[in-house]
């Protein structure tokens, strides 16, 4: 069960923190003497009298600013103060200037500037020991202990509370002894040593009863109380809190009565006397209505209906006998019932392994009587028992058996239970496309969400329809599929609006604008957020919502306002230059969080919105303003007192401290951002937490690099790779996590690049680029080809060049660097983002294992971010975006040029001295991100002439990939292997790229039928073509085949919603499915091709997702099931030109004799000859092997 915490315990210390102080007087002292004469002493007299005068006037702003922060105006208070420092100062009034420094940082620590509030303390302790006085001393230590404590620096907390203890002692200052043991013995507490916390505790308890301070002696109670019940130990926990009360009731404090009331309420409550429990909830609940106090009456009643509900004791009780009853009167539905019950209670009294044995003898009782729906009533309590036990797999098969039993209760005639039986089946269904999510096996969460969705729309269930088409968009959005995320989340906003579903409708926008902004689009993410935002404000009247939502959903839509200010305020800091009006969203943001109702919501709110503003400022700059954010997100991030929820809260601080020593390096302040980056990396360790401590190396790493302690850097980010790759090793086989998780984690590797090229180690910088591109991509080739893997760790320079001589090629792998000064940008952003792009590595291998390296400049070379130059150097030659999105060719044959000569300037230029002189002689491009979409061939030099005129271009995602294509390569083929298969111009089937739309049939491809018959004739064979190319036909042919060639429509989507984007097209099989024809890329992984080359003659086949394993699509698909050999496109190719290049291909390959990747080469230059345009003949690339 979880408990709810009250935040008695601040409440409670608010007195002891900061004590109103008063001022100290002091009195001046002149020197006199009888030698001085008459004006002298007149002049001393005046003089005297001035600085009296002044003296009061400080005397009185000090008093006065004590009242103002007692009355919680703080800012007021700190105007007074530095008033009053300044008069202290100038007459020179040590006292008074230590009493006002000292309150001065109480006024900081109030606002949780923990930095300053320490400054000023430690400027009044200064002072202090100067004059010797003890008394400002002690309390000075005792203030800088608050602040270290609620920083969470528990050890400088300790060590300055044990200075002010042994200060206070020695002289003789009870009252501040006493504080200093009892916040002491907090800090033990908070640092969870308990023995340590209780010793200090009752001796700070025996100081208070010493001295007859009652107000201290109730704060020792309650702080035993409460570390008794982190002990566990509740009757110690009620002794101590019914000795507070007392105490409490003795000073008339009502607001504490009601505080410690509610505490003894829980401490009963956890021991199980509900009972007593309900009665001090209601005594709770009477205090708070007499204080008009509305947070403790919420609370109080929240306790009272939590106690009342069939979690408590008594209420377990009435249904054992009710199980007693049943079992005595043979009635086994009610004994089942019963069992099903105790389970339910037990489950939410976190008794999890009673609740699965009262549910497994249910089920035994079930299965003997034959009762369908009982059982599977069952199994549905019982499949959430293991869940909470963490066990998945027996959860998950308690699901698919009571979805089996749902599937068959849906048969019969009776209308009642038919319909029992379909809500049984859509709970079945959701609760194990849940259990998948939480295991992370995304996949099968999805197809069993696909299959809830069938259903839904099946029975015309419009809400069904619409959550499952949100959690599908869900699903996509954590695989990183924002394509496929907007999809689904466009889909759910749509049937939200057709049935005024308010609550779908915001969760659908929010989430649009979330994934515009993975995908860089920040028009779409302003739009969407605006119209997030429009919907709360709608709902913020008070009649519009009362009428259609019920108190929790309003309560919940208005969580999402903070998420649309803070998306709008990202967008138009990211995406345009107005970046004022991006800091006002995140300030309005801001001011609602501070109007929320205490709480930890507040708490939360508040963190989020300095956090925002941090960020923003750091982006432009502003590093200052950026920590004083940051500094405050964690203040207030430390403040929230949930222990239920420490841990998380904790790894969030973690990320904080992250952001804090970034910034900190940014403006070259390494000695602050190594403590911060430590301090960070201490809280990942405390509970081993990899992701955490990974992190916090990796940002420790840039400290250390950007303050060129190169060798500790590389040491520290080598250590952060590997624990990235510890953690990915526990994924398995799960390949589309793994390039999830790799795509959080290769800043890492870029700025190890950084830092080994600062230290003139390229062969090591190649090592690493390798190691971090194509991870995933290995694995799945390794796990399903069965070929030998070299462990990442281990492809070194020795391995790059055997690949290299293998492949008798010159290998050319590009690595993009990003400016190491921006860290703060996401990732996936920067790309988008002029001036992030700093420098761009190239290593070229020779075939004689020559290496040669070359580093250029981007800052310098570019205007515009490198993504944004290959956009519009495909669509100077028409080249499409998405599938069915044609480019209307700008018909500018010199912008065309120039785009493309820039690019051979960018890309090869800096090379062109070191590639291969033989035109025949093999060149493979390894590129990275945007580099994918780069036409190669087409590259055009300062003369105009073509890179395809110059070189034979292949293209692989790694040097690694490379070695396992070899290895297809050389593995034996089965005997009995048909020469080729070749498909032309199916039967197109029709297509619904968005569940829900009327699908339309693709366009047929003529020339692509006549291109499939001339190479056919070639390897004397028949085409499939029309409907003789039926999906279901050609399907078995895939693996008995040498050479593959499909002549077809390709397409982008993931129409399967796994992840894998990509489909081709085959005659439809007339089965009624959806997208019936459409061979998937998801689909042919699973197939064990033995084919030597796969020519996909289609449009975009060789595009797809890009990430950091490179790009998620068909080619990668092909190469994953099998062969070795890939041509595939990087745009709608035409149709008619493709046809006579991929004749004149095989022609080359075939009669000619020559490789692969000369023949192609050989077939650009000829259907060039006659369709001059580069979008004509240069989409198509060889992947993987040449020979």
């Amino acid at each position: 069960m979880l408990y709810p915490i009250f935040p008695y315990l601040l409440n409670a210390i608010a007195h002891i923190k900061n004590l109103p102080e008063q001022p100290v007087s002091s009195e001046s002292s002149f020197t006199s003497s009888e030698n001085i004469n008459s004006n002298s002493k007149t002049s001393s007299f005046v003089l005297a009298q001035a600085i009296s005068s002044q003296k009061k006037i400080a005397d009185e702003l000090l008093k006065q600013s004590i009242e103002k922060i007692n009355q919680g105006k703080v800012a007021e208070a700190q105007k007074s103060l530095q008033q009053a420092l300044n008069i202290y100062r100038q007459i020179k009034d040590t006292v008074g200037e230590g009493e006002t420094l000292k309150n001065l940082g109480n006024a900081y620590y109030l606002q949780a500037d923990y930095t300053q509030a320490i400054n000023y303390q430690q400027q009044a302790l200064k002072i202090a020991q100067q004059i010797r006085n003890p008394d400002l001393e002690s309390r000075a230590l005792l203030n800088i202990g608050n602040a270290y404590r609620d920083w969470k620096k528990y050890p400088d907390a300790i060590n300055y509370y044990q200075q002010s203890l042994v200060i206070s002692r020695q002289s003789r200052i009870p009252k501040v002894e006493g504080i200093a043991i009892g916040n002491l013995g907090i800090a033990y507490y908070e640092s969870k040593d308990y023995p340590r916390a209780v010793e200090i505790l009752q001796q700070g308890l025996t100081i208070a009863q010493s001295i007859k301070d009652n107000k201290l002696e109730s704060l020792c109670l309650v702080y035993l109380g409460q570390v008794y019940d982190a002990m566990q130990k509740y009757d110690k926990v009620i002794e101590y809190y019914q000795q507070a009360l007392v105490i409490t009731r003795k000073l008339d404090n009502r607001r504490e009565e009601v505080i410690i009331v509610s505490a003894l309420g829980l401490a009963y409550e956890k021991m199980g006397n509900n009972q007593k429990a309900r009665d001090f909830y209601q005594l709770q609940l009477i205090l708070a209505q007499g204080l008009n106090d509305k947070e403790q009456e919420i609370a109080a009643r929240k306790n009272i209906e939590r106690i009342q509900l069939p979690s408590n004791y008594q209420e377990l009780e009435k249904v054992r006998q009710k199980l007693e009853q049943a079992r005595k009167s043979n009635n086994l539905p009610a004994v089942i019932l019963a069992l099903i019950d105790i389970g339910r209670i037990y489950n939410q009294q976190a008794n999890y392994s009673e609740a699965a044995e009262a549910l497994e003898l249910g089920l035994q009782i079930t299965q003997g009587i034959k009762n369908s729906l009982l059982e599977s009533q069952v199994l549905l309590e019982l499949g959430n028992t293991y869940d909470l036990q963490k066990k998945p797999d027996k959860a998950i098969e308690s699901y698919k058996q009571t979805l089996a039993i749902a599937q068959q209760i849906k048969k019969t005639n009776n209308s009642q239970i038919k319909d029992l039986g379909i809500e049984i089946e859509r709970i079945a269904l959701i609760q194990l496309a849940t259990s998948y999510e939480l295991q992370g096996d995304l996949r099968q969460a999805i197809e069993y969400r696909q299959q809830d969705l069938a259903i839904a729309s099946k029975l015309k269930n419009f809400l069904r329809e619409g959550q499952a088409i949100y959690a599908l968009g869900s699903l996509s959005w954590e695989q990183d599929n924002y394509i496929q995320a907007i999809n689904y989340f466009q889909q759910s906003l749509a049937t939200g609006q057709k049935n005024n579903n308010l609550v779908l409708q915001v969760q659908s926008l929010r989430r649009l604008a979330t994934s515009y902004l993975g995908l860089g689009d920040f028009e779409k993410v302003i739009n969407y957020a605006e119209k997030t935002k429009e919907i709360v404000e709608e709902i913020d009247n008070p009649r519009q919502a009362q009428q259609t939502l019920s108190t929790t959903e309003i309560d919940f839509i208005r969580l999402l306002r903070e998420q649309s200010l803070s998306l709008l305020g990202a967008a138009y800091l990211f995406g345009s230059a107005s970046h004022d009006k991006a800091i006002g969203y995140f300030q309005q943001n801001l001011e609602l969080a501070r109007n929320l109702p205490s709480s930890n919501n507040k708490a939360t709110a508040l963190t989020n919105a300095y956090q925002d503003l941090g960020n923003a400022n750091a982006f432009l700059g502003e590093y200052d303003k950026a920590i004083e954010y940051y500094e405050k997100a964690l203040a207030v991030r430390r403040s929230i007192k949930e222990p239920q929820f420490e841990k998380i809260n904790r790894q969030i601080e973690g990320a904080n401290l992250q952001f804090l020593s970034s910034a900190y390096a940014s403006k070259r302040d390494i000695k602050k951002s190594v403590e911060y980056a430590q301090e960070s990396l201490a809280i990942a360790q405390e509970d081993n937490n990899l992701y955490g401590k990974a992190g916090a190396l990796g940002n420790l790493g840039r400290t250390l690099f950007l303050a060129g302690n190169l060798p500790e850097a590389e040491k520290t980010l080598r250590e952060a790779i590997k624990i990235f790759e510890s953690v990915r090793t526990r994924l398995g086989e799960k390949d589309l996590q793994k390039v999830s998780f790799f795509e959080i984690y290769t800043d890492v590797y870029e700025l190890l690049q950084q830092v080994l090229i600062a230290q003139n180690k390229s062969i090591a910088a190649l090592e690493i680029a390798e190691q971090g591109r194509a991870k995933s991509f290995s694995e799945l080739l390794v796990s399903r080809a069965g070929l030998t893997k070299i462990p990442n760790a281990s492809f070194n320079l020795e391995q790059i060049k055997k690949v290299a001589k293998e492949q008798n090629a010159t290998l050319v792998e590009y690595s993009i660097i990003y400016d190491s000064s921006q860290a703060l940008v996401p990732a996936r952003i920067r790309g988008f983002q002029p001036n992030q792009e700093s420098k761009l590595l190239v290593w070229v291998v020779q075939p004689t294992g020559e290496v040669k390296f070359r580093s250029i400049d981007l800052k310098k070379s570019l205007n515009t971010p490198l993504a944004k130059l290959v956009t519009s150097s495909r669509e100077s030659i028409g080249v499409r975006g998405r599938a069915s999105i044609e480019i209307v060719p700008r018909n500018n044959a010199a912008e065309q040029k120039n785009r493309l000569q820039q690019l051979h300037k960018l890309l090869i230029d800096p090379i062109a001295d070191i590639l291969p002189k033989d035109p025949d002689s093999n060149v493979i491009f390894i590129p990275q991100g945007q580099l994918f979409l780069v036409p190669f061939p087409a590259l055009q030099d300062a003369n105009g002439k073509y890179l395809i005129e110059k070189h034979t271009i292949l293209s692989a995602p790694a040097i690694q990939v490379l070695n396992l294509t070899h290895q297809q390569k050389l593995k034996p083929q089965p005997k009995d292997l048909q020469a080729a298969l070749i498909v032309g111009n199916p039967t197109m089937p029709k297509v619904a790229t968005k569940v829900g739309d009327t699908p339309q049939q693709l366009l047929p491809l003529i020339a692509a039928e006549t291109e499939a018959n001339e190479i056919a004739k070639l390897f004397k064979t028949e085409a499939f073509t029309k409907n003789q190319a039926i999906k279901a036909k050609i399907l078995p042919k895939l693996s008995q085949a040498r050479i593959i060639h499909l002549a077809t429509h390709g397409l982008l989507d993931d129409f399967k919603g796994l992840g894998v984007p990509g489909a081709v097209a085959l005659a439809p099989s007339g089965n009624g499915e959806l997208n019936d024809g459409l061979l998937t890329a998801n689909e042919i992984l699973d197939l064990k091709l033995n084919a030597d080359l796969v020519v996909l003659s289609a449009c975009d086949t060789g595009r797809g997702e890009i990430t950091g394993d490179g790009v998620i699509g068909l080619s990668r698909s092909l190469i994953t099931a099998g062969t070795p050999s890939v041509i595939v496109s990087l745009w709608s190719v035409p149709d008619s030109p493709t046809a006579e290049l991929m004749t004149e291909f095989y022609r080359n390959w075939q009669q000619r004799k020559l490789n692969k990747a000369q023949a192609l080469r050989q077939a650009m230059l000829t259907t060039m000859k006659q369709h001059p345009n580069p979008k004509d003949w240069a989409a198509f690339t060889l992947i993987g092997e040449a020979e």
